[in-house]
């Protein structure tokens, strides 16, 4: 750029030219930067925040040609030529030009930060020499005299070559951006950037969660913040809420996100007027992959395997000869003519004089014949082989003019994994002894899970104001169980088989757009977004089907009512949502506040279609002795024969309940403002209300008798208003405050009365249509220190009180539990937090020659009080009515110890994580709660870049491999181990152009 140019925009621009002198070597940076570029040749990223937060449409120029706009994951200019080159970014009126003197292969990222009123600053990280963090609001008088000293050497007065700003270099990667997004959000925030992820080695969102600050892992897929349930837990995809294919929680499982569709993830835990009101412990916002900086291509494959499952013998089902792709097309697929009668919406019953057009008793035996043969029974054991997986991804832009831009990105992932395990179950009973166990079983069962996932991202940028994205996403989770129950249930020795195949599957489509405004003496912001997601849970044809056992061991079918069942179920979530979103800067006060007004509004319509149908072989046997002889032959599968099928015989018919079968709606409208100031550099206000409508409908009805249904409805308004302030303190440290009121709303599944069998805990569930909506008041305090760009540490404390807050209830039951759920009187919720991450060249010379500023630690600690207090009218058989919240444990705690090879050749880090007893199960009969018991987990992951395009990763998981308890007072009423596992792959990325 001319020095008369650079001249004629000095009143709203600082240019700089910052020295790159050579230092010692550090690590190249990870994430956006991969590989080195050809020798003789550059590269430049940029990201920008504007007033603290990411800022679209920032335009970036390398002379005369544009190279891109920012986003939040930054926008990359294209090979430029070493030596000195001047980068031009724009930002409103504001022109920052940056003269680089970039080395040979050198690879630079230039973080920068507009706040209105004020000189830009930014940080700049090299391959080179590290990274240099600019302040120039701290050397507006330096770049005055700079721009001061260019007028006069025009005029031939005096020459100056530059302003020369020097800082502290130090070592850094994309983690920086996502502790930017921490420290710059106006609500109490913790984040985790991939590349946090892909250094612990996590292979799903799920596992991933569980090393943030006050989050817990529950049975391996759902997540809970702050010691609240999942039901108190929100997610967000791209910012717009997803159905969940789960029927049995309210929020979608986590482990159906494979890491390799995410580019980070933000869970917000105090409320803000733009997140949807339904808030309790925190939103869990994921945010996947975008358009890429540059083209890539990637191929990954693994192998591993689990100890006591991988080469052992386990249970396996005669499936079909496609189970492997986690879509059952034919294997266990309705009979056509049971299949028919559910369409009509009819019943399939016997021909009687009340039913003149039901099925003759031949039609009903050629029926029953057809689902016997197409039904395979009978578990058998095979050798497990080992978990594998196999995935894809890609991405090019395209310069189609100075003015327009095309981005593709795609990505496939396959895997398939065992899981046997051996687990002890026992029921007690209260005695004038005390506790007793009255029955004991052992549990066998093997799960074959088939993951499949794609993911496609289409992004247009037109210009420096417009930018639109179609994000595309599909993802399938399979189990396949395969379970023997052995044991002594009321005093019977029996034997319970369970065969099953479900698919958890998830298909959505969100349309984006963001365009700046120039409406404003500084531009306006105006996104939105559209979202069609459709969740689906499909199992066909799980059987299940019991043997008892006589004084001498001898097995034979039962004869109790519940012999045998085969049911075909599926669920259908359809949601459909736009989100509009407006944000305009504004300044007061000669610039000393500034800060935004935003406005928001959006609707969500949902749609769920449920239904289960249930038939059973019921026993028709006139002749006693054939009944004996059939009911005693070595399995079911042999029992239903041809020949033993008719009415003198086994008989299919139909058990399904009244409330199998329910659809439901919901229609969720909102508004949304809020208002952000900063206040002379160091006071940050925001606040906001969120006006909510909530129009949702149940409707359970019965398919045996037509008009016999069941309606539950809410419809409700609520004004959501939330407050947050920020105090920043120095430039190192800040304090935060926040204070809002959400809600809990029931879900469908909750408000209605179909039952359902609780997988997790294996018990008989029943929703509640009297449901009514918790309130919640959340108070927030945290104080942040922060070392570095990416290291800091944190203590926050939060309060939260719950009226009318929802909990599961259990009744007794002959020979089992019933479960519903109740409002409970009111509950609280109140804890501390810490949260520490530091690189360790504090440490230098303690390990003799060890440079310790290549290792880091990472640790948090989160302690928990709840307390709920159960109205008598509706606590039931409660044992006792002020307890803990159910699923909270009393602490949660993460240690992390790593190391990145100064050259990025290795990677490796050790996780440990612990957290205390948690209710599982409350206690009835004054019979004491059910206390899972701690489980630490040591993990161990490392990385090996042996190739320049070639890299291998080992992972090891549960190392410690402890026992898994569930106590009732001091007896475990469920005990098994997970087993240890291993997993390596092998990655293979080209070179670009490669």
């Amino acid at each position: 750029m001319k020095r008369s140019t650079a001249l004629a925009l000095s009143s709203i621009a600082v240019a700089v030219k910052l020295a790159l002198a050579p230092v010692q070597a550090q690590s190249p940076a990870t994430g956006a930067v991969v590989q080195a570029q050809p020798r003789g040749a550059a590269q430049v990223w940029v990201y920008a925040y504007r007033a603290g937060q990411p800022a679209a449409g920032v335009e970036v120029k390398l002379g005369a040609r544009v190279l891109g706009v920012t986003s939040a994951q930054g926008v990359v200019g294209g090979a430029v030529t070493t030596g000195a080159q001047t980068l031009e970014v724009r930002d409103g009126q504001r022109v920052v030009p940056i003269e680089l003197d970039l080395a040979e292969g050198e690879q630079v990222q230039i973080a920068l930060q507009f706040v209105p009123g004020r000189a830009p600053a930014y940080t700049l990280k090299s391959s080179v020499s590290g990274t240099r963090t600019v302040d120039l609001a701290a050397e507006e008088a330096r770049a005055a005299a700079a721009a001061q000293a260019a007028a006069e050497a025009e005029r031939g007065a005096t020459t100056l070559d530059a302003v020369e700003v020097g800082a502290e270099a130090f070592r850094t990667d994309d983690q920086a951006a996502y502790v930017d997004l921490k420290r710059m959000s106006v609500s109490v925030d913790d984040t985790l950037s991939i590349e946090q992820i892909s250094r612990a080695g996590d292979s799903d969102a799920a596992v991933a969660l569980r090393r943030v600050t006050g989050l817990t892992l529950v049975n391996s897929r759902f997540v809970y913040v702050r010691g609240l349930g999942e039901r108190y837990s929100s997610v967000l995809l791209n910012g717009a809420q997803i159905p969940s294919p789960d029927p049995t929680r309210r929020v979608i499982p986590l482990d159906l996100f494979p890491t390799e569709v995410l580019e980070g993830v933000v869970v917000q835990k105090s409320y803000t007027a733009d997140m949807p009101g339904e808030f309790g412990g925190g939103t869990i916002q994921l945010r996947t992959r975008t358009v890429p900086l540059e083209p890539f291509f990637k191929a990954t494959a693994s192998i591993g395997g689990t100890q006591g499952t991988t080469f052992s013998e386990g249970l396996r089902e005669q499936g079909g000869k496609r189970d492997w792709t986690g879509r059952d097309r034919s294997a266990r697929n309705p009979d056509p003519t049971l299949d028919g009668v559910r369409r009509a919406g009819g019943f399939f019953a016997p021909q009687t004089l009340a039913n003149p057009n039901g099925f003759t008793a031949t039609q009903i035996e050629q029926v029953g014949e057809r689902v016997a043969a197409s039904s395979n029974y009978e578990p058998r054991r095979a050798d497990i082989a080992p978990d594998v997986g196999l995935g894809l991804a890609a991405g090019q832009r395209f310069e189609l003019s100075d003015d327009v831009r095309l981005g593709l990105l795609g990505s496939f992932r396959w895997s398939q994994g065992w899981d046997t395990r051996e687990e002890t179950r026992r029921f007690l009973q209260a005695s004038s002894q005390g506790l007793l166990v009255r029955d004991e079983t052992a549990l066998t069962g093997t799960t074959r899970e088939v993951d499949v996932s794609g993911f496609s991202v289409l992004g247009l940028e037109l210009g420096a104001d417009h930018r639109l994205a179609l994000t595309s996403m599909l993802l399938r989770q399979t189990e396949n169980e395969v379970r023997e129950q052995i044991g002594v249930v009321d005093a019977q020795p029996l034997q319970r088989n369970l065969l099953e195949w479900v698919e958890n599957s998830l298909l959505s489509h969100q349309l984006a757009g963001t365009h700046r405004l120039p409406w404003f003496e500084e531009m306006a912001d105006f996104e939105w977004q559209y979202t069609d997601a459709t969740a689906r849970r499909y199992a066909p044809n799980t059987r299940e089907y019991l043997y008892v056992f006589d004084d001498d061991g001898n097995r034979s079918l039962s004869t109790f009512s519940d012999i045998n069942q085969q049911s075909w179920a599926n669920l259908d979530d359809d949601s459909r949502s736009l989100d509009l979103r407006f944000k305009a800067p504004f300044a007061f006060n000669d610039g000393a506040a500034f800060g935004t007004v935003s406005l928001s509004a959006g609707r969500t319509l949902r749609d769920r279609d449920s239904y289960i149908r249930r038939y059973q072989f019921g026993l028709r046997f006139t002749d006693p002795n054939l009944r004996r002889f059939v009911l005693s032959l070595p399995n079911f599968e042999q029992m239903l024969q041809p020949q033993y099928i008719g009415p003198n015989g086994f008989v299919l018919q139909e058990i399904t309940a009244a409330t199998d079968n329910y659809v439901a709606d919901q229609r969720l409208d909102y508004v949304g403002l809020g208002v952000d100031v900063t206040f002379d550099d160091r006071f940050r206000l925001n606040a906001g209300a969120r006006r909510e409508r909530n129009m949702q409908s149940v409707s359970t009805f019965s398919v045996l008798q037509a008009g016999q249904q069941i309606d539950s409805r809410l419809d409700e308004a609520t004004w959501l208003p939330s407050f947050g302030a920020t105090w920043m303190i120095n430039d190192e440290q800040q304090l935060r405050f926040g204070w809002s009121r959400t809600l809990s709303r029931p879900d469908f599944r909750e408000l209605s009365p179909a039952p359902f069998l609780d997988p997790i805990l294996d018990i008989l569930t029943f929703g509640n249509p009297d449901l009514q909506t918790a309130r919640i008041t959340n108070l927030d305090l945290r104080w942040e220190y922060y070392f570095s760009a990416d290291e800091s540490l944190s203590v926050a404390l939060f309060r939260k009180t719950f009226d009318k807050p929802i909990e599961k209830l259990l009744l007794p039951a002959t020979g089992s539990l019933l479960q519903t759920l109740a409002n409970a009187e009111s509950a609280t919720n109140q804890g501390l937090e810490i949260d520490y991450f530091q690189r360790m060249g504090w440490a230098d010379g303690w390990f003799g020659d060890v440079d310790m500023s290549n290792w880091f630690i990472a640790a948090n600690y989160s302690w928990i009080d709840s307390e709920i207090r159960l109205d008598p009218a509706r606590a039931g058989v409660s044992t006792s009515l002020n307890r803990p919240l159910e699923g909270q444990s009393p602490y949660v705690a993460n240690l992390q110890l790593g190391y990145s090879s100064p050259e990025g050749t290795h990677e490796t880090a050790l996780s440990f994580n612990i957290s205390g007893k948690r209710i599982v199960q409350v206690g009835i009969d004054t019979q004491p709660d059910v206390y899972e018991q701690p489980a630490p987990s040591l993990d161990f992951n490392w990385k090996w870049q042996f190739a320049p395009e070639w890299s291998t990763r080992l992972r090891l998981r549960n190392l410690l491999d402890p026992s898994v308890e569930f106590r009732q007072g001091d007896i475990n009423i469920r005990e098994f181990k997970r087993g240890r596992e291993i997993n390596l792959s092998l990655e293979w990325s080209p070179k670009r152009g490669g």
